[in-house]
């Protein structure tokens, strides 16, 4: 790289099924993006004074993290090694009901009828729902008629599985950057290409009363085999494409 190109900002992660191309997910609103390689070295000494006669580099490992901005379904479903479900699921509601004389109507269908509501003085009721129609006996004694009901909702949702022995995902990924001259001219987009990246399993969701959440993707690359006799297995192939 020339002494006046600079490799700016973060990267753009482009996420693909290893086997058929298509893409998976596209993320674009990158906190931060880190491409790290690293090698463990056994060193051979002997002589007086022990000098230092070779070096061996072995357990070659290239590691990716991306840090995102925005919650995006997908890179739970990797982390979690499932894909996506789009059905007619059960899901929970929570409906805030005024009721006139003991009756109150929910926005949904409970499944089975079953609702739980919650009164203003503490008092927690099950009850039966007719339909959308709740009753509710001590209404009478309330000194505020609303109340917080509980209760199954089927509906069209994506869902994710988080099951206990399926393994993360191992999918394409690449990583796309800008390279930049002294002028703030483009001159090259790097592009980072790992044909098969282990997701690794951890995932942390954190929540803040005054933020929003972040997510990561990180794992490492597997090795890949070469189509040809001149190159060796390899775990990721590096770019620069002219602009």
């Amino acid at each position: 790289m020339a002494n006046n190109e600079f490799l700016v900002s973060v990267a753009n992660a482009v996420l693909r099924d290893p086997n058929t191309g298509s893409a998976i997910a596209y993320g674009t609103t990158n906190i931060s993006s880190a491409f790290t390689l690293t090698m463990q070295k056994t060193d051979v000494r002997g002589g007086i004074n022990n000098p230092l006669l070779y070096s061996y580099f072995h357990d070659r490992q290239l590691e990716v993290k991306v840090e995102n901005a925005t919650f995006d379904k997908t890179i739970f479903a990797v982390k979690a090694g499932k894909s996506i479900l789009n059905a007619n699921v059960v899901t929970l509601k929570t409906d805030c009901v005024v009721l006139t004389s003991g009756s109150g109507t929910l926005s949904g269908s409970a499944v089975a009828g079953k609702v739980t509501v919650f009164l203003p003085n503490g008092t927690i009721v099950g009850l039966v729902a007719s339909g959308s129609t709740i009753w509710v006996n001590s209404a009478s004694s309330l000194v505020t008629p609303r109340v917080n009901a509980i209760y199954n909702f089927m509906a069209t949702s994506d869902q994710i599985t988080i099951e206990s022995t399926t393994p993360p995902t191992v999918v394409d990924l690449t990583l796309i950057a800008e390279v930049r001259d002294n002028t703030g001219v483009i001159t090259d987009h790097l592009q980072i290409d790992i044909p098969r990246f282990q997701v690794a399993g951890n995932y942390t969701m954190a929540f803040a009363a005054n933020g929003v959440s972040t997510q990561s993707l990180e794992g490492v690359a597997l090795l890949t085999a070469s189509t040809d006799c001149t190159t060796a297995d390899y775990y990721a192939k590096a770019t620069w494409v002219p602009v």
